[in-house]
């Protein structure tokens, strides 16, 4: 959160186990001596007369303002900014042109100062798009000139985990959304799962996916500490083979995608915002389907999908057999499994938000 009192501007975060008031850093034996650290320190500076700062993340006016401060001391973000607001607006294609122009030379030029000790692993913009054979290990997506979505790989010299707590220091960071963890060298989560909570997770993000199609098994360790520690998550994206994730605890999360791992676990969850489950090539997942049927989680979904599962006849008569009780869905998407005309036909008479391909 930022606060501002006269001219006086100052930032308090709260990231997994670490609290950042200004200056000063604290870390914490757990989250929740953290989130009531986090709580203190905004309360403290209200009470000496600080008020909140509108989001500059979320309010376009903001953007400017802060990409004017900035600018006034000389930090590569503040152009970055007033060149993309620039854009959003420029109609005219030769201006349009210009400021592209402007915005790839700018990358360029700052690319050292943006990116930090992580630079040398970071492609920078060619004419064409992005240059280099090598793969980089951070690509970034700007937005309005913040660094919205985040993707990392592993490659050779940096970790994953290491190249992670190196993003993290950056003052781009803050701002991430979204971030995408690429497959770690190791085929396991848990070095770098135990680095995100102890450096702690951007402050602003909301969607996490773990594993971009892995062509090995990738051991996920145990993700929720992961979720306890990033307090308003929507969107998370699981692709591993084995590993815990659940029961956990979220309050915000409203959309859960996973790939492999079982997904039993998550019935126990409480999860009161989750509204939208997706499971893909999930072995067993007609069991988990019978299973959620008669589980409270099942009421508050709005939309069910079930892709790649190996799903056949049997196991559509099934959702068929339980028909009253997923008809509330506004989706239930079976595409991608094998079944036959006269099967899909029969299960729409109970099921008429069934979702599948086309027969044959």
């Amino acid at each position: 959160m930022r606060l501002i009192r006269g001219d006086e501007v100052c930032e308090v975060n709260h990231e997994g186990l670490v609290v950042r008031d200004g200056p000063a850093t604290r870390r914490f034996l757990t989250i929740a001596h953290a989130r009531r650290a986090y709580a203190k320190a905004i309360a403290d500076r209200l009470a000496t007369g600080f008020v909140e700062m509108p989001d500059a993340h979320a309010d376009l006016e903001a953007r400017a303002v802060f990409a004017d401060e900035l600018l006034e001391r000389g930090d590569a973000q503040g152009e970055l900014i007033a060149i993309q607001l620039a854009l959003r607006q420029a109609a005219d294609p030769a201006h349009r042109a210009q400021l592209e122009r402007r915005l790839r030379a700018h990358l360029i030029t700052c690319h050292d100062e943006l990116y930090g000790a992580l630079a040398p692993l970071v492609r920078k913009p060619g004419r064409g798009g992005r240059t280099g054979a090598r793969p980089a290990a951070l690509e970034v997506t700007w937005v309005d000139g913040f660094a919205d979505q985040i993707v990392l790989r592993h490659v050779a010299g940096s970790a994953l985990h290491q190249t992670y707590a190196a993003m993290r220091a950056l003052p781009i960071a803050r701002h991430v959304t979204r971030l995408v963890l690429g497959e770690p060298g190791d085929h396991s989560y848990v070095q770098l799962i135990n680095t995100m909570i102890a450096v702690g997770v951007p402050p602003l993000l909301r969607s996490l996916q773990l594993g971009v199609d892995a062509r090995d098994p990738i051991h996920g360790g145990d993700l929720r500490p992961l979720i306890a520690a990033t307090p308003g998550l929507v969107e998370l994206d699981v692709h591993v083979a084995s590993g815990v994730l659940g029961p956990f605890t979220s309050s915000t999360l409203r959309r859960l995608v996973i790939h492999a791992i079982d997904p039993t676990p998550v019935l126990a969850s409480t999860a009161p915002a989750l509204v939208d489950l997706e499971l893909r090539a999930v072995a067993g997942c007609a069991t988990f389907a019978e299973k959620l049927a008669r589980s409270p989680l099942l009421a508050r979904l709005q939309r069910l999908t079930c892709w790649r599962c190996n799903l056949e006849d049997i196991e559509l008569s099934m959702f068929e057999l339980h028909g009253r009780r997923f008809r509330h869905l506004e989706s239930l998407d079976l595409r991608h499994n094998r079944f036959s005309a006269r099967a899909i036909a029969d299960a729409r008479e109970e099921l008429p938000n069934l979702v599948t391909d086309p027969p044959g």
